[in-house]
């Protein structure tokens, strides 16, 4: 789904069809506080599921607590509810980069 200007199909454009639906995190992303405003640097769940939408950015947290738990990883996903392979595979691969980006300080002009 490509953004077409206002031109051609009308209500079929991702600014008309998505955004109504998902609102502003609606690729999944989450914007990420200054270090100054979160001092232990929460990590960066996507908020939705890429593929099917559902929200489980909220999730994270409880599932770190299932796996101290010693809950094992599918039991974990189970007893939160996340039945699809699509939602799974959102915490399952979820890679913590925020540890190495906040390294990096940005340009000043």
């Amino acid at each position: 789904m490509y953004h077409h200007g206002g031109r051609g199909l009308p209500g079929r454009c991702c600014r008309t069809q998505w955004a109504p639906r998902y609102g502003r995190a609606w690729a999944g992303l989450e914007i990420p506080l200054p270090a100054a405003c979160a001092p232990d640097a929460a990590m960066i769940i996507p908020v939705r599921c890429f593929t099917c939408g559902k929200i489980v950015g909220n999730k994270w947290e409880a599932y770190l607590g299932l796996l101290q738990a010693e809950y094992t990883e599918g039991d974990a996903l189970d007893a939160l509810g996340l039945k699809r392979y699509c939602c799974r595979r959102m915490l399952l691969a979820h890679v913590d980069l925020i540890e190495k980006l906040l390294n990096y300080a940005p340009l000043e002009k």
